[in-house]
């Protein structure tokens, strides 16, 4: 049937318009055969195949070199010269079979051949009648005279019936429609709808084990074709049929789609059912099913259905002018609530209460969670969704603002009863998921990655428009807003934040991670979860990764609370590593590499202990400062400044100690500094720390002091990077010289990121659980804040030149959010 589709979808592409005054001759149209799928009044056949030529779309469709029926065809007829009316019936004649009857009231002169060079003219007389069978090279078709009309086919079988028997006659739908149809367009095109002869089969969805029908018995359509795009504008007469779907819709009202606004960015599908009297279309909806209403008082200001399509998951939302009465009745069902980014997820128990309501809209689903946005409640199966669909909705990255969604809306009316827009992905996912989707064109599903299809009714008294759309997107660099997320489920909660590391027989990127139970995980982007290790207890700080061997292959150093430990890429320890230090708590491990020439230098300390070793495991003789004056309060840290390494210990007595590689002080600080919870950084080549009280204080190469009041918090956080300054302030953040407001909440540390020449700022609010990401300038990258509550780490684990970026979810879920 993939042939069958394409070869209508290219049919497909001819018009109809409306002209009430006209009455066009029936002769050829009650000699159609029966069991006619498709008919073309063909008006200009030199214009249709021109614009056959000119667009692309179709042009895709040539190129899967499945449609050769239809340009054989298309070459059979233009071997005539005919004027005036002439039909094409298309009837399906076997499971991958399509005949075709060609009629037209004035018989050519001739048939001319003289261009083919392989050719035979075979004369067959059957009964009374006279056919000619021609065979030009791949191309065969049968000519008849019958009735005072010119026939052509491919079929003799189908030739023969039809001039043999009377025509079954036309169906008033039909006759309407045809005597409407403009004659000024290249040409006019009717489909028969019923399922047991369409040419395709997504005519209809499955509805309480019965296929509903989307339209009536025969639809006409109106096209415009442009390089880029295809546009079907249809009329169909309202059936009162009670297995359509329209008439549902039949004095309803049209409103504008509210989906858009609340559906996230990167959403693959959606589709819309309007109807601003929700009580009219209860009234339809008993006619339909044939059964009593069901109790919707509660649904009473619902005006719009949106069931919406994201990789992997599916929400549904309920469009209101009022839910007081909605949430009265969730809350009769619904759990305990929690808050995310400032909107409340509530858990609901297992329940039929939208498919009861909906159906046949909406089947199978059960939601275990919503939220309400707006007036719109959403649903879906798991919190996860939710989470996504409040972050995007936060952050105004709807699909209303998306790429796919702005090159459609122009050629969508404003207002419908029925609307379904999704990329190539997501017409696949609505097949997948039971949805049967009502046009030829949406089903065909090569090559068109980079369009968007629409479709959209709007219901009238005795009739309904529809709009049938396909256009290429217009929409640049779309990849740069969508992030792909992956997820993997730990064992127990997490403990540290996620971290990338290098894989070194790949060159990307892996994470490590550790959770509750004290175990590390090593993962894999995509193959998931490589291994586990039991650790005795939490990880300090970063893990390291180390070249022991100077061999290429990379090791993971850091310390627990009571070891010093170095795996191999498989998990397994590295002798003589595994140190233990008898009373705990220790620091987080330092590994200090001066030449880059991977002779480690490994500083593990401990109260007033510094123990410093060497790649070998040893301790390092000739570094003398083995005993702090107080105990060292976080890792200590090397930096090389202008060719001279320093390395910078502080104390919890306030001292700053910045040191040589041997141990003996560099640069002297005379005062003491009353250190906050950050830790230090080099700023414009000035050693750089912030105390609690909000001071920042520098200090040059020679010890010289100097100190700002950035009237911060006690428990604020900050970072540098060269000549980028970054802090937190309640609910602001200070990027350089541009003060960016934050919703209230509980803000981790920034960090800074650097990537080529590009700066990152990333933090994570753990109230809302949201991670935000900015670049220098303090604008919001695309797609973020996204739902996570750790700070994020930054890598291009893939080595396709973007970054990526990890976080948690859910506290088991380790999520990476990846650039295509």
């Amino acid at each position: 049937m993939k042939s069958l589709r394409i070869l209508l979808f290219l049919t497909l592409t001819i018009t109809l318009g409306c002209r009430e005054d006209q009455r066009p001759v029936t002769e050829l149209i009650a000699q159609l055969p029966p069991g006619t799928s498709a008919l073309v009044k063909i008006n200009n056949p030199q214009q249709l195949q021109s614009e056959l030529k000119s667009n692309k779309l179709i042009q895709l469709g040539l190129g899967d070199g499945i449609p050769q029926k239809i340009e054989v065809l298309l070459r059979g007829l233009s071997f005539l010269e005919i004027h005036g009316e002439q039909l094409l019936a298309l009837t399906i004649t076997g499971r991958d079979s399509l005949a075709y009857l060609y009629m037209a009231r004035q018989a050519p002169d001739s048939i001319d051949l003289s261009s083919v060079k392989n050719k035979s003219i075979e004369t067959i007389t059957s009964g009374s009648h006279t056919f000619k069978k021609y065979e030009a090279e791949d191309l065969l078709f049968f000519t008849t005279q019958d009735r005072g009309t010119f026939k052509m086919s491919n079929s003799i079988a189908l030739l023969k019936q039809n001039v043999e028997t009377e025509g079954p006659g036309v169906s008033e739908t039909l006759r309407t429609l045809y005597e409407t149809a403009n004659p000024g367009k290249s040409a006019n095109i009717f489909l028969n709808l019923d399922p047991e002869i369409s040419l395709f089969q997504n005519t209809s969805f499955k509805a309480q084990g019965a296929d509903l029908a989307y339209f009536s018995d025969w639809i006409a359509l109106d096209a415009e074709i442009t390089s880029h795009g295809l546009r079907l504008n249809g009329v169909g007469i309202m059936p009162d049929s009670t297995n359509t779907l329209v008439p549902l819709f039949r004095n309803t009202g049209t409103l504008a789609t509210r989906t858009p606004d609340i559906a996230p960015e990167n959403s693959l599908a959606m589709v819309s059912y309007i109807f601003r009297n929700i009580k009219v279309f209860d009234k339809n909806l008993v006619v339909v099913q044939d059964s009593t209403a069901a109790d919707k008082s509660v649904f009473e200001t619902v005006e719009e259905l949106g069931i919406v399509y994201m990789e992997g998951s599916k929400a549904v939302m309920l469009h209101t002018y009022g839910p007081q009465d909605l949430n009265e009745l969730l809350g009769t069902i619904g759990g305990t609530a929690e808050n995310s980014m400032g909107s409340e997820i509530f858990a609901l128990q297992e329940n039929d209460i939208l498919t009861e309501a909906f159906s046949p809209l909406l089947e199978n689903f059960k939601p275990g969670f919503y939220t309400v946005l707006e007036n719109t409640f959403v649903f879906a199966r798991d919190r996860s969704t939710i989470q996504d669909i409040i972050a995007s909705f936060t952050r105004k990255a709807t699909y209303r603002n998306s790429p796919g969604y702005q090159t459609v809306r122009t050629s969508l009316a404003d207002e419908s009863n029925i609307l379904l827009i999704a990329s190539q992905q997501g017409l696949e996912i609505l097949s997948e998921d039971g949805f049967r989707i009502p046009s030829p064109m949406l089903s065909l599903n090569t090559g068109k990655e980079d369009y968007i299809f629409a479709m959209q009714v709007i219901a009238e008294n005795n009739f309904f428009h529809t709009t049938l759309l396909a256009q290429q997107e217009q929409g640049v660099g779309v990849a740069d807003n969508t992030w792909k997320k992956t997820k993997y489920s730990l064992q127990s909660k997490a403990l540290t934040a996620p971290q990338f590391v290098t894989n070194h027989r790949s060159g990307k990127k892996e994470v490590v991670i550790q959770d509750e139970a004290f175990r590390l995980y090593l993962i894999d982007p995509n193959k998931g979860i490589l291994w586990t290790k039991q650790l005795d207890g939490p990880i300090q700080g970063e893990i390291h990764q180390v070249d022991l061997y100077k061999n290429g292959r990379l090791q993971l150093a850091f310390t627990t609370d009571h070891q010093f430990i170095i795996l191999d890429r498989n998990g397994k320890e590295v002798a003589p590593f595994t140190f233990s230090y008898p009373g705990g708590n220790l620091n987080p491990l330092a590994v200090f590499d001066y030449n880059r020439n991977r002779n480690y230098r490994f500083v593990v300390t401990q109260g007033e202990t510094v123990k410093m070793y060497n790649s070998k495991g040893k301790i390092v003789k000739g570094f003398t400062y083995t005993k702090a004056e107080s105990p060292v309060l976080q890792a200590p840290k090397h930096f090389r400044i202008s060719g001279k390494d320093y390395l910078v210990f502080l104390l919890e007595n306030g001292q700053l100690k910045i040191l040589n590689r041997v141990g003996k002080t560099r640069v002297p600080v005379k005062r003491k500094i009353d250190f906050s919870d950050n830790e230090v950084f080099v700023y414009r080549n000035n050693f750089a720390v912030t105390e609690k009280n909000g001071n920042l204080v520098l200090i040059d190469g020679n010890g010289k002091i100097s100190q700002r009041n950035l009237n911060l918090p006690a428990d604020h956080g900050w970072a540098a990077r060269e000549n980028i300054l970054t802090y937190t302030n309640e609910n602001l953040i200070q990027i350089g010289g541009k003060e960016i407001p934050l919703d209230y909440g509980v803000y981790t540390k920034p960090r800074i990121f650097r990537f080529g020449k590009q700066n990152f700022i990333a933090l994570a609010d753990l109230q809302s659980r949201q991670v935000f990401l900015m670049d220098d300038q303090g604008n919001y990258i695309p797609g973020f804040p996204v739902y996570g509550n750790t700070v994020p780490d930054m890598a291009d684990w893939d080595n396709n030149g973007r970054p990526d970026l990890v976080t948690i979810e859910e506290d088991l879920d380790v999520t990476i959010f990846s650039q295509g």
